[in-house]
């Protein structure tokens, strides 16, 4: 096995051996069929949804997103994943897909970044109540945040390449430095959400969601300025040494003594309401319809005018909302460690870094490299990170909606703790009660990365892609994600014997015509 020094990278690497992840289900969220995706966007969507009951069973999905590394391989991820790679890129003695350095292609970025971002929902319920205007949901949701960034693009080169590459090699560099974030944070959160103004075409609903947040795992490494040689130590460059003639930065981690990370490990933190790491969430949202034709869509049950709850009512809807505001607090004499570095001479030997399947080991190799100030400190706290949401949705025809999301994060990302990019989104969609098809437009990544994918709904069931560009190789890409879910509805009906609200002219008008009609 060829010892490279991939610390970064297997670090983000157990992000996926989670077998968990999901992300923003951009296609999904602006659905009036959405359910509780669409409460996760805003808040206000739990009251006045199309479903009476919507319980969703299970939702999962993965996202990435880089800004200096570009897949230039001539297959797509999506043929090395269904192992359908043309033969004339296989190994004649393995079979396996021959890898070329041509394959990476790097950009001239001034930091690198990388954002990995997973997401588990669980079991969450949503319930609407039409005549009273008010709604509630509730649930239980895993989310992981991995991200890479103000980094050095030699840095960020080395983690996808290797120490092996030549290029790479017998060069002092001076100054550099990165910024690690990896965050495992569970969810137990409570949405209610009320009309507070039906006045003609007028329509608006609010909403605010509480949260209490756990987390077992959270490493932050921030190398503020590093100076490093990587050396060969034979001519087959089979494996090598790095040279740190100077090394300063910081670290904290926490991570819980008991348990190894997996999906058992997984849903035991979905289902524990402490942790090592405990803090509280808040999320508000506020939405807007204009409804022309609201007279057509009332009916009358007990005397009482009320909305038609099977149908869609606005021709223009505008929303926006604030989400994942919160902190997580940790604490702990073996489970937290908080230090500092600032020392010289160091050597990273071949097999360091190497194999690493925790952060407790990827701590311990620093511990051995670096070795920190003593003693360590034994909390810190994290804050979550903020964004600030705004939606559009326009019906063209019935069935037919072209919606927009403009998600701006709050805060920079060369802070220490879960970090997040900012993006927009364009969104054609048909909906109808049993089947759904989106087609989102994205400027991800910051508004760097150009992205669009598919998302299909068949009766319960959500299939989708935001990066299509990703997982077909297309304009070699930097970003890829997938989503699907699972989910019980039932949906309003309005009482046999009710009766629809017949339209008719105001008053005012009728007295106003007659003012000038002749006699």
């Amino acid at each position: 096995m060829l010892k490279t020094h991939n610390a970064f990278l297997i670090i983000l690497l157990i992000t996926f051996g989670l077998k968990l992840n999901a992300q923003n289900f951009i296609g999904v969220s602006q659905s009036n069929y959405a359910g509780n995706y669409a409460v996760n966007l805003n808040p206000a969507h739990a009251v006045d949804g199309r479903y009476k009951i919507h319980l969703n069973l299970a939702g999962v999905g993965v996202g990435l997103q880089n800004n200096h590394l570009k897949w230039a391989a001539p297959y797509s991820l999506f043929r090395l994943i269904t192992k359908t790679v043309p033969s004339r890129y296989l190994s004649t003695t393995s079979g396996l897909p021959v890898w070329q350095p041509s394959y990476y292609q790097f950009t001239n970025a001034n930091r690198a970044k990388l954002f990995i971002n997973g997401e588990l929902v669980g079991p969450a319920l949503t319930l609407t109540f039409p005549r009273l205007g008010f709604g509630i949901s509730g649930g239980v949701r895993f989310r992981l945040f991995g991200s890479l960034t103000n980094t050095s693009p030699v840095i960020a080169q080395a983690i996808a390449t290797g120490t092996r590459n030549p290029a790479l090699q017998n060069i002092d560099y001076i100054d550099s430095h990165g910024l690690m974030n990896i965050a495992a944070v569970n969810e137990f959160y409570g949405t209610i959400a009320k009309v507070i103004r039906e006045d003609g075409p007028t329509f608006i609903k609010v909403g605010a969601t509480a949260k209490r947040l756990t987390s077992n795992v959270n490493l932050s490494v921030n190398a503020t300025d590093v100076d490093y040689r990587i050396e060969p130590n034979s001519a087959l460059n089979m494996s090598q040494t790095i040279q740190v003639p100077q090394a300063q930065g910081g670290f904290f981690h926490a991570a819980a003594t008991t348990g190894t990370p997996g999906f058992g490990w997984v849903i035991d933190q979905m289902t524990s309401f402490s942790a090592v790491g405990n803090g509280f969430g808040a999320e508000i949202g506020i939405v807007y319809e204009q409804r022309p034709n609201y007279a057509r869509q009332r009916y009358k049950y007990k005397g009482q005018f009320i909305p038609d709850p099977e149908v869609n009512k606005y021709k223009l809807r505008l929303g926006a909302s604030l989400t994942d505001v919160g902190f997580i607090t940790f604490n702990g004499v073996n489970e937290v460690q908080v230090g500092q570095i600032a020392n010289s001479g160091r050597v990273i030997q071949p097999a360091t870094f190497y194999q690493i399947g925790t952060t407790q080991e990827f701590v311990g190799d620093i511990e051995d490299v670096f070795d920190p100030d003593s003693p360590y400190g034994n909390s810190f706290r994290i804050l979550m990170p903020a964004k600030l949401n705004l939606q559009v949705d326009y019906e063209v025809r019935e069935g037919f909606y072209v919606g927009g999301i403009l998600r701006q994060s709050l805060f920079g990302n060369r802070r220490m703790g879960p970090v997040s990019y900012s993006g927009l989104s364009i969104i054609p969609r048909f909906e109808k009660k049993y089947v759904e098809f989106s087609f989102p437009v994205s400027l991800d990544q910051d508004y760097a990365n150009f992205n669009f994918g598919a998302t299909m709904r068949a009766g319960p069931l959500w299939l989708g892609i935001d990066h299509a560009t990703g997982w077909f190789g297309i304009g070699k890409p930097k970003s890829l994600s997938a989503h699907a879910g699972l989910f019980l509805a039932l949906s309003h009906r309005r009482p046999g014997n009710s009766l629809l609200d017949c339209w008719f002219e105001p008053e005012s008008r009728q007295k106003k015509a007659g003012l000038f009609r002749k006699k």
